[in-house]
């Protein structure tokens, strides 16, 4: 299976399965966990797939962790809505634990 088939199908499985808790470990913890792993580090094999899987990371967070996809989260937001987030019986906090836990950036000097 090629990385970009891979990459459709952890967007597949989020949409699927945004408001089941049983696959929070597997998508908020080792699929978030994976697709943010290879964003920092950068491995070869990712070359080309950066967008791809950045778009990955971020409809991860936004389906587990606010309950929403990213897509209908941007057109609430262009749209001055806040009828959006609705009350979801389960949400992850894996997404979001990890993404607090990075180490933080030093300042670029340009």
């Amino acid at each position: 299976m090629s990385c970009r088939r891979a990459i459709r199908l952890g967007h597949r499985l989020a949409e699927l399965t945004q408001a089941n808790g049983d696959y929070d470990t597997l998508l908020g913890r080792h699929l978030f966990h994976a697709a943010v792993f290879s964003l920092v580090q950068e491995p070869k094999w990712l070359v080309g797939l950066e967008w791809d899987m950045l778009a990955l990371a971020r409809d991860l967070y936004c389906v587990k962790t606010l309950g929403v996809s990213s897509t209908a989260l941007m057109y609430s937001m262009a749209q001055h809505t806040n009828n959006l987030m609705h009350q979801q019986p389960h949400l992850a906090q894996q997404p979001h634990l990890l993404a607090a836990s990075l180490p933080p950036l030093p300042p670029l000097v340009v």
